[in-house]
Protein backbone atom coordinates (compact mmCIF):
# COMPACT_ATOMS: atom_id res chain seq x y z
CA UNK A 1 0.00 0.00 0.00
CA UNK A 2 2.81 2.42 0.95
CA UNK A 3 4.58 1.77 -2.36
CA UNK A 4 1.35 2.26 -4.31
CA UNK A 5 0.66 5.61 -2.62
CA UNK A 6 4.25 6.75 -3.08
CA UNK A 7 4.15 5.96 -6.81
CA UNK A 8 0.76 7.66 -7.17
CA UNK A 9 1.95 10.95 -5.67
CA UNK A 10 5.29 10.84 -7.49
CA UNK A 11 3.28 10.59 -10.71
CA UNK A 12 1.11 13.56 -9.80
CA UNK A 13 4.06 15.75 -8.82
CA UNK A 14 6.35 14.72 -11.68
CA UNK A 15 7.44 17.50 -14.03
CA UNK A 16 6.12 16.84 -17.55
CA UNK A 17 8.86 16.17 -20.09
CA UNK A 18 7.63 18.57 -22.76
CA UNK A 19 9.35 21.29 -24.70
CA UNK A 20 7.95 24.59 -23.48
CA UNK A 21 9.95 26.92 -25.72
CA UNK A 22 7.02 27.70 -28.03
CA UNK A 23 4.76 28.59 -25.09
CA UNK A 24 7.50 30.66 -23.48
CA UNK A 25 7.97 32.60 -26.73
CA UNK A 26 4.22 33.29 -26.97
CA UNK A 27 4.08 34.61 -23.42
CA UNK A 28 7.39 36.50 -23.64
CA UNK A 29 6.17 38.72 -26.46
CA UNK A 30 3.77 40.39 -24.01
CA UNK A 31 6.42 41.08 -21.36
CA UNK A 32 8.28 44.35 -21.95
CA UNK A 33 12.05 44.06 -22.03
CA UNK A 34 13.60 46.42 -19.49
CA UNK A 35 17.18 45.10 -19.72
CA UNK A 36 19.01 44.98 -23.04
CA UNK A 37 21.56 42.31 -23.99
CA UNK A 38 24.56 44.39 -22.94
CA UNK A 39 23.03 45.15 -19.54
CA UNK A 40 22.12 41.50 -19.07
CA UNK A 41 25.69 40.38 -19.80
CA UNK A 42 26.98 42.94 -17.28
CA UNK A 43 24.59 41.59 -14.65
CA UNK A 44 25.68 38.01 -15.32
CA UNK A 45 29.43 38.56 -15.19
CA UNK A 46 31.44 37.22 -12.29
CA UNK A 47 31.81 39.63 -9.38
CA UNK A 48 35.40 39.93 -8.23
CA UNK A 49 36.71 39.96 -4.68
CA UNK A 50 38.29 43.35 -5.39
CA UNK A 51 34.90 44.85 -6.37
CA UNK A 52 33.24 43.59 -3.20
CA UNK A 53 36.16 44.83 -1.09
CA UNK A 54 35.89 48.31 -2.63
CA UNK A 55 32.19 48.44 -1.78
CA UNK A 56 32.80 47.24 1.79
CA UNK A 57 35.51 49.90 2.27
CA UNK A 58 33.26 52.71 1.00
CA UNK A 59 30.03 51.82 2.83
CA UNK A 60 28.62 54.47 5.17
CA UNK A 61 29.83 54.17 8.78
CA UNK A 62 27.60 53.35 11.76
CA UNK A 63 25.03 51.62 9.56
CA UNK A 64 23.65 48.11 9.71
CA UNK A 65 23.16 46.91 6.14
CA UNK A 66 20.46 44.42 7.06
CA UNK A 67 18.24 43.14 9.84
CA UNK A 68 21.06 41.07 11.37
CA UNK A 69 22.54 44.21 12.94
CA UNK A 70 26.09 43.73 11.62
CA UNK A 71 27.52 47.19 11.00
CA UNK A 72 29.80 48.42 8.26
CA UNK A 73 32.64 48.48 10.77
CA UNK A 74 32.13 44.77 11.47
CA UNK A 75 32.54 43.87 7.79
CA UNK A 76 35.54 46.16 7.42
CA UNK A 77 37.25 44.81 10.57
CA UNK A 78 36.69 41.17 9.63
CA UNK A 79 37.32 41.50 5.90
CA UNK A 80 40.64 39.58 5.86
CA UNK A 81 39.18 36.35 7.15
CA UNK A 82 35.54 36.81 6.06
CA UNK A 83 36.12 37.96 2.47
CA UNK A 84 35.66 34.54 0.83
CA UNK A 85 32.32 34.04 2.61
CA UNK A 86 31.14 37.58 1.86
CA UNK A 87 32.05 37.31 -1.85
CA UNK A 88 30.30 33.93 -1.98
CA UNK A 89 27.14 35.42 -0.45
CA UNK A 90 27.21 38.30 -2.94
CA UNK A 91 27.59 35.83 -5.84
CA UNK A 92 24.75 33.64 -4.57
CA UNK A 93 22.42 36.64 -4.27
CA UNK A 94 22.52 37.39 -7.99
Amino acid sequence: MENLLTQHFKGILKEPQSNREEEIEKISQYIPRKVNREQNLALLRVITEKEVEEVVKTMAKNKAQGPDGFTTEFFQATWNFMKKDIVSIVEESR
